[in-house]
């Protein structure tokens, strides 16, 4: 059993634990941010994983926190105090778990702080992993059906899983699976192979010779009509293009993704909450308003139809429900 470190405050709770956390622009990522209901607490340690000290940013400070960036670009927590501001970076430089993060710090701040826990985090957190797979896999599975690459390249390892099949004579469903098994190794090999080449024909300068001959040839056929053909450096250019852009789409999509499941999970929680509260029953043949809704001022009226939408948006109110008892609040 581990030792406790130092002790939280009656009625604190942690509400969300990040490892692998660097304090500053300098040292290590060697410490650990808790986020409690009271308060962000920065476990410090040493190289060793020796325990240090800790720092304890009381909410009360806080104004709020941001994901901004360093000196060198990198994305990083900042939490802002009135004079002054603290930053914290992830060694992972996962920027969805900088998001959870940041907003557990903004939700205790916010009047809704009661209703988030660390199981809700935790799911959060989960959640983001499973993202970052779906994504990512989707992503790439969409580049290899656009290209003729990726077409070629299945064309040919279908074909290797045939020849194994037909090779081995055992057309079972565990002889094609030995078949797969094989191809894949191949295709493995294949590919490393083919980079450790391309390595060595540019170190010895192979492919700039390459291109200088075909930059000539270029000239001419530009002047017999025919299209030009891609020197080595033009290629390699495209696929760094392209590996840009696919780096791009990923994490659109993975904010995308993220931000939809926040959403999903903290409706959820709102709609649980105001289940709570009992809503009255509504009359939808009443045609003439109570005596007082009809001496509610202007901004109470807005006020009231505020939280009727809300009812309506979670499913609590129907359609016809909202209507009418909306007309009774405006005195329509």
């Amino acid at each position: 059993m581990g030792t406790l470190k130092y002790s939280l405050n009656p009625n604190e709770k942690i509400i969300l634990k990040v490892n692998n956390v660097k304090h500053g622009f300098w040292g290590s990522y060697s410490h650990v941010l808790v986020v409690t209901n009271q308060a962000v607490i920065l476990e410090e340690y040493g190289l060793f994983n020796n325990f240090k000290d800790f720092i304890r940013y009381p909410l009360s400070e806080i104004n709020q926190a941001i994901i901004g960036k360093a000196q060198n670009g990198e994305k990083q927590l900042e939490i802002y105090f009135n004079d002054r501001t603290e930053d914290f970076s992830l060694e992972s430089e996962d920027e969805l778990e900088l998001n959870t993060l940041s907003m557990a710090i903004n939700d205790q701040l916010s009047e809704n702080a009661d209703l988030y826990d660390y199981n809700f985090y935790q799911k959060i957190s989960d959640s983001c992993e499973e993202i970052d797979k779906e994504v990512e896999k989707a992503v790439y599975e969409s580049n290899n059906d656009d290209t003729n690459i990726g077409v070629q390249s299945g064309l040919k390892f279908a074909g290797d899983i045939a020849k194994n099949v037909l090779k081995s004579g055992d057309f079972s469903t565990k002889g094609i699976g030995k078949g797969f098994n094989k191809a894949m190794k191949k295709q493995q090999r294949r590919s490393i192979f083919g980079s450790i080449k391309d390595e060595i024909l540019d170190d010895i300068g192979v492919y700039d010779i390459q291109d200088g001959f075909t930059e000539i040839a270029n000239d001419f056929r530009e002047e017999l009509g025919l299209p030009h053909k891609m020197t080595h450096e033009e290629r390699r250019d495209m696929i760094e293009n392209e590996k840009k852009k696919q780096k791009q789409e990923i994490t659109r999509r993975k904010k995308e993704a993220y931000n939809k499941r926040v959403n999903e999970a903290k409706a959820n929680v709102l709609q649980k909450e105001n289940q709570k509260i009992s809503v009255p029953p509504i009359n939808i043949h009443t045609e003439k308003p109570s005596s007082k809704e009809a001496g509610m001022t202007i901004n109470e009226q807005l006020e009231a139809v505020k939280q009727l939408k809300e009812l309506l948006d979670m499913g609590a109110l129907t359609q016809e429900e909202f209507d009418v008892k909306k007309k009774e609040i405006m005195n329509l």
